[in-house]
């Protein structure tokens, strides 16, 4: 320790192979006790002892860089959750200074997996860096709003140029106005009518996930939503992000299982 700082190291390793995983690895750094409380509080960290500023999240750029986590910080334990480049998800609740430590994923291919990526203010339509691979089964997506501002949204889907492409695929317009989770899934609302109850709003899930039709006040007009599976086929694969021209951040979340 040095200026009241500690100095942080994890390393990430493949519980089947034994690997280490040095490459495609998104690190936050939360405060102590985030993972089992009931928010996730992101920690100021700093890159050397004399407190130089460092991004958290950690990019998978940066991770690359520094050979794994690397970083000091004030705080007396961390904890800390790991984002594969292929969808899988790593643990460390409690994490201590002083050394290097490990922690394993188990990246079994037909496991779920969670493909997570960080999104800012981007009002084009953007690569996540992040592909889905042929044969994976897309079964839902959500957000992570952090930085929220009011009229915000974003869209979730696959690169446009891409044959078969849908930029709003998975969201479309969600909204960012408050922090927290937003389940797309779950924005549908009942209209009670005069002549029927119908749905007046069909949740923000996107076409590749869901068919959907917007009701009315007339008889035989309830309107409908029925979520489904996009399957991937190795020529739409490029997960992206569009949202509106607000100052939001925040955490997407595409989730499935391998099917074959």
């Amino acid at each position: 320790m040095a200026y009241g700082i500690h100095h942080y190291q994890l390393s990430l390793f493949d519980a089947r192979t034994g690997d280490e995983i040095k490459t495609g690895v998104l690190a936050r750094v939360l405060a102590a006790g985030s993972i089992l409380g009931t928010a996730y509080t992101a920690s100021t960290i700093y890159g050397d002892k004399v407190k130089t500023a460092k991004t958290n999240p950690v990019t998978r750029a940066v991770w690359a860089t520094d050979l794994g986590l690397s970083f000091w910080s004030v705080a007396a334990s961390h904890d800390v959750i790991l984002y594969t480049s292929d969808g899988f998800i790593g643990f460390v609740d409690g994490l201590a200074p002083g050394g290097r430590h490990s922690v394993e994923v188990n990246r079994d291919i037909f496991a779920p997996r969670n493909y997570v990526f960080a999104f800012a203010q981007n009002a084009a339509e953007t690569d996540s860096t992040l592909d889905l691979p042929i044969g994976f089964g897309v079964e839902d997506a959500f957000i992570e709003a952090v930085t929220a501002v009011a009229s915000s949204t974003i869209d979730v889907g696959l690169l446009s140029t891409e044959t078969g492409g849908d930029a709003d695929g998975f969201i479309d317009g969600a909204s960012c106005a408050t922090a927290g989770w937003v389940l797309p899934r779950n924005a549908v609302t009942v209209t009670a009518g005069t002549n029927t109850d119908y749905m007046g709003a069909v949740a923000t899930t996107g076409v590749l996930l869901a068919a959907k039709l917007l009701g009315s006040d007339a008889v035989e007009k309830h309107g409908g939503y029925s979520r489904k599976v996009h399957l991937c086929n190795g020529t739409a694969k490029s997960i992206t992000y569009t949202t509106s021209a607000h100052a939001v951040d925040g955490y997407a979340y595409v989730t499935g299982r391998q099917l074959f």
